[in-house]
């Protein structure tokens, strides 16, 4: 296939080079003043000129050039003026017929400059004798101050006895602009896997399916795509072409302010309605060179600042940031916090940042989702009653409302309220509950409920359990106890609310049932109570459990981090 392509191009250059425009004056001898003069050429003594129709090499006339001078070993003909750009490279060549021994001809170029002063002189092939018709040629550059120049024929004398039978047949005199050497490259080699391209300052050909249109230019991506198979193509106005549009694009490659792209395009739309490479999918630490031109796509990512300015704003998910930036036609707006099941655009760089480019809404998905469990845990012994624990998630928002609801032996359901909430992250965390300790025989069952702030909910599977054998609460088992805080320098907050006067003992077990440490043991009044207590733990897990008048009335999970 590569091979294929190659000739494609090479034919592509050869059609440019033959259709430029020929800069020479009757380049063609075409024209003639009379039957002897060309029209846009002089000629010095010694050589004749004739309009020949029977020996061309294309067209309907060439010139007939006969040596004539006996005593001189050379002698000129040159073209009018034509006008040249200094720098550039110029193709100059002519087709001769040469048959004879008795002389040659040469190629000869004479630059001017802007007021036509002569300046220098390339001097390039001779003919060759030879029965068929041969092309001469030479390609040079215009010197830096030059605007003008002469194509030239410079006749030589081989034998050195001009005797008038040296004959020349002259035809096709071309100067042309010099058509850039094209490589034909795939855009992985273009993009080069480092910062600047490989060919940056030269002119390549590529191919490749669109994959996002926009108002100055295009992306586009060859296959299998992912890392370093897309680019950016800079067309200045609006683009010709459409998503999955199949192209030949022969164009110059240039970083701009660090952007790898093609610009100056000539584009061959090769089929449409293709299916265009990608979405790959990344994270937002992907966001390098790598990617960069690539269709890519992020999940799971909210907007952590909805206006960074000048149209962009920024995703995260964690753990890394991104931006997004507003080249495409979508009409979202982003707004803090918003949770996206995806982003997706070609990534592009400006500015010191790589960003996002999405096309229209479709590529940006703002989904709302009800919060998820993600575990559970359960627990009982004859102390504390039966500890659970359910792991919320809500990826788009949070949690704001939550409860256990458990019944005994079929009867009526009760709500617990979450005691203590472990491993907290955005949207959720593992939440603990305490279900008041039950007597031995009993069949508990119970479910959970979280609620998030769009008013989605998740109601969870019922868990049924048979509790160990635990002592009757008591009057007091009304009592409540709630963590409000974390150990601060050696010391625990605990709030209750204790129904009526009575004998209260607070106190921390280990995990494996064992007192570790009273912390508060005397009578209270009725009404809300928070005592701060000293303690001095390792780190690890306990249960803070709550006596009223010698029975345990309620208990919580508490978690020791050092």
């Amino acid at each position: 296939m590569r091979k294929m392509l190659t000739v494609l191009v090479a034919g592509l250059v050869a059609f440019a080079t033959a259709n430029a425009q020929n800069l020479v004056p009757n380049g063609n001898f075409e024209s003639w003043d009379d039957p002897n003069t060309p029209t846009g050429w002089t000629y010095e003594s010694g050589v004749t000129f004739d309009q020949e129709s029977g020996t061309v090499y294309q067209g309907t006339y060439s010139a007939k050039v006969t040596l004539t001078t006996q005593n001189q070993s050379n002698t000129d003909t040159e073209s009018d003026f034509f006008a040249v750009t200094a720098g550039q490279d110029y193709e100059f060549s002519f087709w001769v017929l040469d048959n004879d021994p008795a002389g040659n001809a040469r190629l000869v170029v004479r630059w001017y400059d802007a007021s036509q002063n002569y300046l220098s002189a390339n001097y390039g092939a001779y003919s060759s004798d030879d029965p068929n018709w041969q092309k001469v040629s030479g390609t040079y550059t215009a010197p830096s101050n030059a605007a003008y120049a002469k194509f030239c024929f410079r006749f030589y004398d081989v034998s050195g006895n001009w005797d008038g039978d040296a004959v020349f047949y002259i035809d096709s005199v071309v100067a042309v602009a010099a058509t850039p050497s094209i490589d034909t490259v795939s855009i992985y080699e273009i993009q080069g896997q480092t910062t600047s391209s490989p060919y940056e300052g030269g002119k390549v050909c590529t191919y490749g399916i669109v994959t996002g249109v926009y108002g100055s230019g295009f992306f586009m991506e060859e296959r299998p795509g992912g890392a370093w198979h897309g680019i950016y193509v800079y067309t200045a106005g609006a683009p010709t072409v459409n998503v999955g549009d199949s192209l030949e694009v022969v164009a110059d490659v240039q970083e701009y302010n660090g952007l790898t792209e093609l610009s100056n395009p000539s584009i061959n739309v090769l089929a449409t309605g293709l299916t265009p490479p990608g979405p790959t999918t990344i994270t937002l630490a992907n966001f390098v060179e790598d990617y960069e031109g690539v269709f890519v796509k992020v999940e799971n990512v909210w907007v952590a600042d909805e206006n960074l300015g000048y149209g962009e704003w920024l995703l995260s998910d964690g753990n890394n940031t991104g931006r997004v930036d507003d080249m495409g036609s979508y009409t979202y707006v982003p707004t803090l916090d918003d949770y996206l099941a995806f982003v997706q655009g070609p990534l592009t760089y400006t500015y010191g940042n790589y960003k996002l480019e999405p096309r229209d809404d479709a590529d940006i998905s703002v989904t709302n989702y009800a919060p998820d469990t993600a575990g559970h845990s359960e627990g009982s012994d004859p102390t504390h009653g039966v500890i659970v624990s359910f792991t919320w998630n809500d990826p788009d928002g949070n949690i704001v409302d939550d409860s256990l609801y458990y019944r005994v032996d079929a009867g009526i359901w009760q709500a617990v309220y979450h005691d203590s909430i472990t491993n907290t992250t955005r949207g959720g965390g593992t939440y603990w509950y305490t279900i008041p300790p039950q007597t031995s025989g009993t069949t508990l069952e119970y479910y959970g409920i979280a609620i998030d702030d769009q008013g989605s909910r998740n109601v969870t599977d019922t868990y049924t359990t048979t509790p160990v054998a635990v002592a009757e609460a008591g009057a007091g088992s009304a009592l409540r106890v709630a963590l409000r805080s974390a150990v601060v320098r050696n010391h625990l907050e605990v709030a209750f609310s204790l129904p009526r006067t009575g004998e209260v003992s607070v106190a921390l077990y280990n995990a494996a049932g064992q007192r570790v440490q009273t912390l508060w043991h005397g009578t209270l009044p009725a009404g809300e109570h928070v005592q701060r207590m000293p303690v001095n733990l390792n780190a690890g897990v306990y249960f803070l459990a709550a006596k009223v008048d010698g029975r345990t009335v309620a208990t919580h999970r508490l978690v020791i981090v050092r």
